[in-house]
């Protein structure tokens, strides 16, 4: 950094870097199986493609636009944010490929798979590759020179490209050539599971695509783009024509990242020059990538070795299922109903809204869909309801980030079989998740709703952990009937008996209940809060569980991904733990918990499951459900369930003083995930589970050199408002000096 600030935020994209190395540092588990430790590496590939496309753009655009502007949580300038995140993601890159390379190697030890590089091989096996180039790759290669005969490449982005400097007839001569996606990565060669890339290949067979030039220089480079564009909202055209110019338009979107790998290049290279300059990059967004480029090609090699090795991957799981000819509504008539997926299978949902549509009492079904899956059964069986004559009425979200091409289709799908479908709230995602069954009874209708944590996806609903709830309750049914109507028409929000909805009630409700657990707590001494979600950045719900801290408010955070909110800032009283739990299955579930009579007191202790993360943007510019737990027996499940999240020593890492997250070093290690697996193994609830949760957080390895303490920060902001005080009084000397002398 450029200069010292001191603030009581960390930065949001600089956090998430961090969840990204722990995703990366699974790798290095001796207790993971081998092909399961490739897999987060390629995870770990997938969520950086993401955030260059996503969250780096952004920042790169402020730079552009305003040199000096400031982040609005640290204070620190933007263009020292993005140094960071190079700085940091270098890092992140270099323990990536150092164990990759680990993992290949045992994986070669094995005699699993191996993966040769082209000139180590022997002349019989260059003969066959050869003569496959010829065949099968060489039809498929397009080479563009830099000159006046042809258009400067506008480079696909996420694919591979070969760049080429050659001398031909005396003159230098720049190429490239891309690689199209649809080709093989791997090329198998003639010993069986061993293989060589097709960038490989393709560069020690330049000679017959540049026959005349001499080689000065080659290597493979790709670009990220910028994928999430502005396109101007004032455009008059309805919302659907909308989103497909915006997809349409986000394949242009500015470059972001340049990635290159070869033997003779670095960030000094004239060639590197060159490419950052065409694409309008600074060096410091160029990364020299010492392995191959773009590790979810890692994905295909596992799906395919997984079968001859099943030992190689985690066991297979078998979650609570359905029970066979069990009628679920008849379930639901007597008890709501709580589920943890993917613990207890999300086939419980699918079963409610496959007896829905066969039941010719069934009038009408409601839903929300954010992102589903590519077969997905739920659609299949909206579209199956409308066609048998059930009102089916679907809110969807055309602007779920990457999803929006497939919702579109959706569209197309669910109108034409007869459903009514609605693009929300305008300038608000739509990212509840939340269903309505209404079914005709003797004393006239009764209705039945599913409101959840995820998203109705059979497929991801296998590795996300996520809550759902299921009831016929009437203040829950009454609620969602309001929310629906209210998403369909153009009305105020409603006075919902027992939910919360973003953008006008969910963070209201949060900060006053975090305001009377301090006052409360100061009263009695009793109190906790719990929060459970995928990133906190909200910088009003941090400040309020800030100020509860200072009073001594025990708070239990387990925070997967970004998280802006420090420790060890709130004085002496301060009770504060913030874990991060990575494993298995992809932390997704969110979770609010007020314990009003301590941590042991379920009976008084609001929980409440939701789709909202605690950030401004499902706070502020998202339509998001929270649902409060009334039944007895299931805010003990629920509150077991925290229990559980927050003993975890063996998937959890834990924040420290100086910004960093470790695992704790315990004799006995337990994780989460794998205790709620043997639950649903064996069977049982979560309530038959008892553990500690973790008290205290991980020792400070070091002191950072922009964390400071209480008074250092006192300091810090008594000194910040004695600059701007005296600023105002020099100003209206001034004044009154110029009225003298006028």
């Amino acid at each position: 950094m450029s200069e010292q600030i001191f603030s009581k935020y960390y930065n949001r994209d600089l956090s998430w870097l961090l969840f990204n190395r722990r995703v990366i540092n699974q790798s290095r588990d001796e207790s993971i199986p081998l092909l399961e430790r490739l897999r987060f590496l390629a995870i770990a590939s997938n969520n950086l493609d993401e955030y260059y496309s996503v969250r780096v753009p952004s920042i790169q655009e402020i730079i552009r636009v305003a040199p000096q502007a400031r982040d609005n949580k640290t204070g620190h300038l933007q263009k020292d944010i993005r140094d960071q995140i190079c700085e940091r993601n270098r890092k992140n890159v270099d323990i990536q490929y150092t164990n990759y390379f680990n993992l290949i190697d045992i994986l070669d030890d094995e005699e699993v798979f191996g993966i040769r590089e082209y000139s180590e091989l022997s002349n019989q096996e260059k003969e066959v590759l050869d003569e496959h180039f010829d065949e099968n790759i060489f039809s498929c290669l397009t080479s563009i020179q830099f000159d006046q005969y042809h258009a400067q490449p506008s480079y696909v982005d996420g694919e591979l490209n070969i760049y080429i400097r050659s001398f031909y007839e005396g003159e230098e001569i720049t190429t490239v050539i891309p690689i199209s996606d649809k080709l093989d990565r791997l090329i198998p060669l003639i010993k069986e599971d061993r293989y060589v890339f097709l960038e490989d290949l393709i560069m020690n067979n330049i000679d017959k695509i540049l026959p005349d030039n001499t080689i000065i220089n080659q290597f493979v480079f790709r670009i990220t783009r910028d994928k999430d564009i502005e396109l101007d909202s004032d455009i008059e055209t309805d919302v659907l024509d909308w989103v497909k110019m915006y997809v349409k338009q986000r394949e242009k979107g500015r470059p972001t990242r340049l990635e290159y790998s070869g033997d003779n290049i670095n960030q000094h290279s004239t060639d590197i020059a060159i490419l950052n300059d065409m694409l309008g990059l600074e060096k410091k967004s160029s990364y020299n990538i010492q392995g191959p480029i773009d590790l979810t090609f890692l994905f295909g090699l596992i799906k395919r070795y997984s079968k001859s090795y099943p030992e190689l991957i985690y066991p297979p799981f078998h979650p609570i299922e359905p029970k066979p000819n069990r009628d679920i509504f008849e379930k639901i008539d007597n008890e709501t109903l709580l589920f943890q997926h993917p613990y207890e299978s999300f086939d419980f949902v699918i079963e409610l809204l496959k007896e829905a549509v066969d039941d010719p009492n069934t009038i009408a079904i409601k839903q929300t869909i954010y992102r589903v899956a590519d077969e997905s059964e739920v659609i299949a069986q909206l579209v199956n309801a409308a066609k048998s004559g059930i009102q089916v009425t679907v809110v969807i979200e055309l602007k779920a980030r990457f999803d929006e091409e497939n919702n579109i289709a959706l569209v197309d799908q669910l109108t034409d079989a007869g459903c009514y479908v609605s693009f929300g709230k305008e300038d608000l995602k739509t990212h509840s998740k939340a269903m309505l069954i209404v079914k005709k009874t003797e004393n006239g209708t009764k209705g039945y709703a599913h409101l959840g944590t995820g998203n109705y996806n059979e497929d991801t609903s296998k590795v996300y952990t996520d809550l759902s709830l299921l009831t016929c309750d009437e203040e829950y049914i009454d609620d969602v009937e309001q929310f629906f109507n209210y998403m369909v028409n153009d009305i105020e929000v409603p006075d919902y008996k027992l939910i919360s909805t973003s953008p006008t009630l969910l963070k209201p409700m949060i900060l006053e209940k975090i305001k009377l657990m301090k006052k409360h707590y100061l009263r009695t001494g009793k109190g906790k809060i719990f929060f459970k979600a995928n990133a906190l950045t909200d910088r009003n719900i941090i400040d309020a569980l800030y100020s509860a801290a200072k009073a001594g408010v025990p708070i239990r955070l387990v925070i997967r991904g970004a998280c802006c909110m420090k420790v060890g800032i709130c004085g002496d009283k301060e009770d504060v733990v913030i874990s991060s739990i990575v494993g298995r299955f992809l932390e997704h579930s969110r979770i609010y918990g007020f314990y009003w009579g301590g941590e042991n007191s379920v009976d008084d202790a609001e929980l409440w499951i939701a789709s909202a993360d605690l950030m401004t943007r499902n706070m502020e510019d998202r339509v998001e459900i929270a649902t409060p737990i009334k039944d007895k027996e299931l805010k003990t499940k629920l509150a077991n369930i925290i229990n559980i999240f927050a003993s975890d020593t063996k998937g959890a890492y834990y924040l420290n003083k100086d910004g960093r997250y470790k695992k704790l070093q315990v004799a006995e290690k337990i994780s989460s995930q794998e205790t709620f697996m043997k639950i649903a193994e064996a069977g049982q609830q979560v309530d038959t589970m008892k553990l500690k949760p973790i008290e205290t957080p991980v020792p400070v390895r070091r002191t950072d050199r922009y964390e400071v303490n209480n008074k250092n920060a006192d300091n810090f902001q008594f000194s910040k408002l004695y600059n701007i005080v005296m600023i105002i009084l020099l100003v209206i000397i001034v004044v009154l000096i110029t009225q003298w002398i006028l």
